[in-house]
């Protein structure tokens, strides 16, 4: 093949794979906020199952 065009091809591969990583990186970054946000609503919904138990007067 011509040197040329595998020259090319390595440049093609290249940004490719940086458009990958971008995007990979993107991912994790939303999975950490997501997983951040749902920490956020489970200690939301404990502290009003104990808001609750104690207006009962017993366990929720």
């Amino acid at each position: 093949m011509d040197r040329t065009v595998l020259q090319a091809r390595l440049e093609e591969l290249r940004r490719e794979r940086a458009e990958g990583m971008r995007a990979l990186e993107a991912l994790l970054r939303r999975e950490a906020d997501l997983r951040d946000t749902l920490r956020r609503i489970d200690g939301a919904m404990q502290v009003l199952n104990e808001m609750l138990g104690e207006a009962s007067g017993g366990a929720p």
